[in-house]
């Protein structure tokens, strides 16, 4: 049974038939030689759904995701649901097929510095108290520069400059982090030393508050009458915590041993009333036999009005 539903669910996953493709959004990915060009046909591709941040750049003809972009955090994803051109996109290989793969390998993953060759790309975040900075190095030749001394100038608006080294964490990479940093608006400036020239970047970082440090102060009108609404007691000084017991006692509490004798008091009414009267059939026949005779009762009662206002 296990493998029959899992043959059904990969038929169902899988859809193999002729179709063209239909551009629905523009995308840097058909930029360039692959602008307004018609899209060769496709035989098959992967059922799916898109993601909900995701943008849909190709369909088919019954609106099924081919080809999506979207923006993971700071980096980029692209999804193609079709094949490499073995099979389903074998007429895409005869067209720009790698054209195509190289717009999309490079908006998803563009070089650091993007066309600037042997200038450092300085990119920098806050949260939860750490400040990063990390400085990705590339030469005119797109490789990896390493092995040198990489400083980093933090100025704040006062025009207060700190400076700290960055240390190398993988192939063209210059990390550092700092964990004493004030709140406030930063710039940064990259130098990098090297025995032929001096090169730099700018980058800057905001500091923001540490929100277990923000001093927030409560509303004694609304403490109060939240107070009031849920049975709870208003404290004005944490000297007053100790006398919680006494100011809010057990006996001013509705826990759960009420609900337990409120329970067993409606049992016992429950069983009272089904003793005495039956069970809910029981009850609802003899409403009805009620109800037929004080509907007999009203029609006697109609004829002796009218025998009274007979005229003689």
């Amino acid at each position: 049974m296990l493998t029959a539903e899992a043959r059904t669910a990969g038929q169902y996953a899988i859809a193999e038939y002729k179709f063209q493709p239909r551009l629905r959004a523009a995308s840097p990915m058909f930029s360039g030689e692959l602008s307004g060009q018609v899209f060769p046909e496709l035989a098959g591709f992967v059922r799916t759904r898109p993601k909900p941040e995701a943008e849909l750049v190709l369909v088919s003809d019954r609106n099924d995701p081919i080809l999506a972009q979207w923006h993971f955090g700071r980096g980029r994803a692209v999804a193609w649901t079709s094949d490499d051109g073995a099979h389903w996109a074998s007429d895409w290989r005869k067209w720009e097929m790698s054209t195509f793969l190289g717009q999309a390998t490079d908006w998803a993953a563009p070089p650091p510095g993007g066309i600037r060759g042997g200038v450092p790309y300085v990119e920098a975040s806050y949260a939860d108290g750490l400040t990063q900075i990390t400085v990705d190095w590339f030469d005119i030749n797109l490789q990896f520069v390493d092995g040198r001394d990489v400083q980093i100038s933090i100025i704040g608006s006062g025009g207060k400059d700190r400076k700290v080294n960055a240390v190398q964490t993988a192939p063209g990479r210059y990390r550092a982090e700092l964990r004493d940093m004030e709140s406030g608006v930063y710039e940064i400036r990259v130098d990098t030393m090297t025995s032929a020239d001096r090169t730099g970047a700018v980058g800057g970082v905001v500091v923001s508050e540490a929100s277990d440090t923000r001093r927030v102060n409560a509303d004694p009108n609304v403490l109060r009458r939240v107070a009031m609404l849920t049975g709870g007691v208003q404290l004005n000084s944490l000297s007053e915590v100790a006398l919680l017991p006494k100011l809010h006692g057990p006996e001013n509490r509705f826990d759960r041993s009420h609900l337990l004798v409120i329970a067993l008091v409606m049992f016992v009414v429950d069983v009272g009333i089904r003793r005495l009267l039956g069970g809910p059939r029981e009850i609802l026949s003899r409403l009805n036999e009620r109800v037929r005779s004080v509907g007999g009762m009203a029609g006697k009662l109609r004829g002796i009005s009218w025998y009274w206002s007979r005229p003689a």
